[in-house]
């Protein structure tokens, strides 16, 4: 997603703090009191996302002749978020020396919102409950937790990456066939091509490029956009559906990965991106 550079603003959301008291000292001798020994099963999780709100919308009115065409009173009928995420899920042996002889902690989240889009329009003010046009949700403090080693109870060091998109678009020659998938990334803006579906009244964008999502797309506000639409409970909801996304493996590929699929001949854009193990039971936001 590139265009005018807008500068970020950060809701006053308090950063939690990282308690030490349940890591390593950087000597990996704890200072004082008792020190437990490895070793550890270790669980991390972590999630960064970034995204762009855009539109749907199409014409009240449209007529069209041999002699000439007009299409009137343009509507939007919503927006939704377009959403690139990273993520991991990761167990490993630790066998440092601690303070304590367990140790967990939630998975906390801040917002780095704009208050602008990437064409510079701006939609209303910024708050702690609002994600705005576009930014990014960042883990501020990683799930974390320790427990000692279990061989009998079948611990293991497992890594899991996740790297995709809410959204998806390929190529095709107009006929259904030479489909090619692109880099989804450069078109999570592009109003122009969200604003109607490929075959909708009014379409003058040259529709080979198909894009498209899953159901009403992430964060879906009915109606022109502004920032009074938002609340902090949708944007929970938003983080949670992120997460949610990343369990059942809903997410594309960047590019978007194209199969046969047993419900569909040819080719279609398949979501074959997640993270199993990642849970949404491990996010705080107190």
């Amino acid at each position: 997603m590139t265009g005018i550079p807008i500068t970020p603003e950060t809701p006053e959301i308090t950063p939690p703090t990282y308690n030490a008291s349940g890591t390593t000292v950087v000597s990996g001798i704890p200072v004082s009191g008792t020190s437990f020994e490895g070793p550890w099963y270790v669980q991390e999780q972590s999630l960064y996302a970034t995204y762009a709100r855009k539109p749907y919308g199409g014409f009240m009115g449209a007529s069209t002749t041999l002699s000439g065409a007009s299409y009137t009173n343009p509507i939007i009928h919503g927006t939704s978020l377009s959403v690139e995420v990273d993520a991991y899920y990761r167990t490993y042996k630790d066998w440092n020396s601690y303070q304590t002889s367990a140790w967990s902690q939630p998975q906390k989240f801040e917002y780095i919102t704009f208050s602008a889009d990437t064409q510079g329009n701006t939609y209303g003010d910024l708050t702690a409950s609002t994600l705005g046009p576009m930014g990014a949700i960042v883990t501020k403090q990683k799930f974390y937790a320790r427990r000692p080693w279990n061989d009998a109870s079948g611990d293991a060091e497992v890594e899991q990456l996740g790297n995709g998109a809410s959204y998806f678009a390929y190529t095709h020659d107009g006929s259904g066939g030479a489909i090619t998938a692109v880099d989804q990334t450069r078109y999570g803006d592009d109003f122009d091509r969200w604003f109607l579906e490929p075959c909708a009244k009014g379409t003058l964008i040259e529709k080979t490029l198909m894009l498209g999502e899953w159901g009403n797309g992430i964060y879906f506000i009915r109606g022109q956009y502004s920032t009074s639409q938002e609340n902090l409970w949708k944007v929970i909801q938003t983080v949670e559906t992120i997460g949610r996304h990343l369990s059942y493996g809903w997410l594309y590929s960047i590019p978007t990965k194209m199969e046969t699929v047993s419900w569909a001949s040819g080719l279609r854009p398949v979501q074959d991106v997640g993270v199993s193990e990642y849970r949404t039971s491990r996010h705080d936001y107190s």
